[in-house]
């Protein structure tokens, strides 16, 4: 992650409460790592609503349960897509296309 992408972080901001994020589990992983120079750089760590994938590489699951209690925000929804016929990020946009996401009443997590 280069200086200027921490910048465009600082000046956007977090992900906003109508924002829904969705990784692939791989992906997860990634955010851990990004969330480790986030909070270096006193910003906020990223929780991700959704993981999908068939979990063959996520090491992040524990890290995620753990930041949502610190935060008080809600925990990420594991989801299992098992097939090998399409990689993690194919099946994370099939869930996306699937979905129709919006905003529970306490406007803190997502109704799918």
């Amino acid at each position: 992650m280069t200086d200027s992408t921490l910048q465009n972080l600082r000046e956007e901001g977090s992900p906003t409460k109508d924002q829904v994020i969705v990784c692939a589990d791989g992906g997860a992983n990634s955010l851990k790592n990004l969330n480790a120079l986030l909070k270096r750089r006193n910003l906020a760590e990223i929780v991700p609503d959704f993981v999908v994938g068939d979990f063959d590489s996520d090491r992040s699951s524990h890290y995620f349960k753990e930041l949502s209690n610190t935060q008080g925000s809600k925990a990420p929804v594991y989801v299992s897509r098992p097939s090998q016929d399409m990689n993690d990020f194919e099946k994370s946009l099939e869930f996306i296309r699937s979905r129709r996401f919006t905003r529970n009443e306490e406007g803190n997590g997502v109704d799918a």
